[in-house]
């Protein structure tokens, strides 16, 4: 794969999700958090590697379907469902308090709002072992409660 036919793939399938890029400033950045995370296959097909793939996409999809207004990014009040939804099953809504703790934490432009590369750099992680790109642990539960199947498939 050459880094424009990868693109060209992600984008087609996050256009099939119903949930593309904004922009190719946000197609940049998600290339360019996967390949600084060891996220894409150099030495073999050149395409991205699986675990990375859901490293992105959980996050993307999530932060996406929150995103009530189709902003590309979300307020107090998605963040809130969205925290709610990363939770385990049976949990108590997240406290307002720290809903704002984690808008702070996140929002690295200072819009108040978190966009989606916010979310996906945050929920994307390096694992120091292998050195390559793994969801982390909050996307991986997250992926696990709407993996109803068990087949580490999710069907959109």
């Amino acid at each position: 794969w050459t880094r424009g036919a990868l693109e060209e793939q992600f984008v087609t399938i996050l256009n099939d999700l119903k949930y593309p890029p904004s922009d190719k400033d946000e197609l940049a950045k998600v290339m360019k958090i996967c390949e600084e995370n060891g996220g894409l296959d150099e030495r073999g097909s050149g395409g991205m590697k699986e675990q990375a793939f859901r490293a992105i996409i959980v996050p993307w999809l999530s932060l996406s379907i929150m995103d009530v207004d189709k902003s590309g990014s979300i307020d107090l009040a998605e963040l809130k469902c969205l925290l709610w939804v990363h939770q385990e099953q049976g949990t108590h809504e997240p406290k307002d308090d720290t809903v704002r703790r984690t808008m702070a934490v996140l929002d690295l432009d200072f819009s108040g709002e978190i966009d989606r590369m916010e979310w996906v750099a945050h929920n994307a992680e390096c694992d120091i072992a292998s050195g390559t790109m793994v969801p982390s642990e909050k996307t991986m539960t997250l992926f696990r409660k709407i993996d109803k199947t068990y087949d580490a498939n999710k069907r959109i």
